[in-house]
């Protein structure tokens, strides 16, 4: 009983000093109060303006992921083939294949064919179609580049072989998991995606656009998050041979130990890299950006006005001033909106 009695009243002088730590606060002054309101209005426009580019990036997205479209292909590369290895699915062109036959000649029995190449040596396509010289064109991070940590999986070393395989796992999951998310997306509501004609359109419009992307990113990263956690120990086994242990016991640190860098492997490469993939500017992320962006302006408009009232009457003790201040600013919404007055 007296351990007991001693932790209730560890507990108990701890909530007093909380207390007294709390009241000793000093108020904000009005000076700070005014520097705080206004660091808020400009943080919640940019906030607005990046939600809008970045709901944007994921609509450019889910447009081009149609089923077996060239966009997914080339982006959400999860089976055999680049950049995982040098064989390519893509059946060469007739054309290219007589390139590469021998030229046939009057011995032969049958009249000679030129081949569509004249002078200079003749040239031969390396198997499966992979090229090379076209490969080494490719930036470090296109998604279609063969090189490292891929092809490492060919080495004739088991450990550069494992290793290899242990990112083209990774990334093989990782690709075909928002592959599926984004077509199936698509299929569900971004089918039949066009301009809205009315208002019972332009409403729906809206809620895919504010309510369904929105969603849809928390599932990516939210589903990226517990995918890796199952791939830490899925890539241990599969195509593995020496390294099972090794890679086994190394996810395990990852889990317990990450938090020594930031749990930067894998969770914090994998969701900078989505990121910088949705971020990643294009024309038609900018179309859709300024598309959306005067489409739904008083609707942007408001809800900046709803991040205004929380953020100030929060600084202001939501003192009546200050609520006062955030329904004038709400009127001139509505009247810019009803167009009787063009300050907005």
């Amino acid at each position: 009983m007296g351990l007991i009695n001693k932790i209730y009243k560890d507990i108990k002088y701890a909530t007093k000093r909380k207390k007294k730590r709390r009241k000793k606060k000093k108020p904000m002054t009005f000076k700070e109060k005014m520097g705080a309101s206004i660091a808020w209005m400009v943080a919640a426009v940019f906030g607005q303006l990046f939600f809008i580019y970045y709901q944007g990036g994921w609509l450019d997205i889910i447009l081009k992921s149609t089923k077996n479209s060239q966009y997914v292909k080339q982006y959400f590369p999860d089976e055999s083939g680049p950049p995982y290895d040098r064989t390519s699915k893509e059946n060469i062109p007739c054309k290219e294949i007589r390139e590469l036959l021998p030229l046939r000649t009057a011995a032969d029995g049958v009249k000679p064919v030129q081949s569509a190449q004249s002078g200079g040596k003749r040239k031969y396509a390396q198997k499966g179609g992979f090229n090379k010289t076209e490969n080494d064109k490719k930036g470090f991070f296109d998604s279609t580049k063969y090189g490292v940590p891929y092809s490492l999986a060919e080495n004739s070393n088991f450990l550069m072989e494992g290793i290899g395989e242990y990112f083209k796992t990774f990334w093989q999951c990782q690709r075909g998991g928002l592959k599926m998310l984004t077509e199936t997306v698509n299929d569900s509501f971004f089918k039949d995606h066009a301009e809205p004609q009315d208002i019972g359109e332009q409403a729906w419009d809206y809620v895919k656009f504010a309510i369904i992307l929105p969603i849809v990113n928390i599932i990516a990263f939210v589903g990226q998050i517990v995918g890796n956690l199952a791939l830490l120990f899925w890539a241990s086994f599969n195509n593995q041979t020496l390294l099972i242990i090794p890679f086994f016991i190394a996810a395990l640190c990852f889990i317990f130990l990450g938090w020594l860098t930031g749990f930067f492997w894998p969770w914090g490469l994998f969701t900078t890299y989505l990121t910088a993939f949705v971020l990643k500017p294009s024309p038609d992320k900018w179309t859709n950006f300024s598309t959306y962006g005067k489409r739904y302006k008083w609707m942007w408009c408001f809800l900046l006005a709803f991040w205004w009232l929380v953020g100030i009457g929060h600084i202001w003790d939501w003192h009546k001033n200050a609520l006062a201040f955030i329904g004038a600013v709400c009127a001139l919404f509505l009247l810019g909106m009803l167009g009787i007055s063009n300050l907005i």
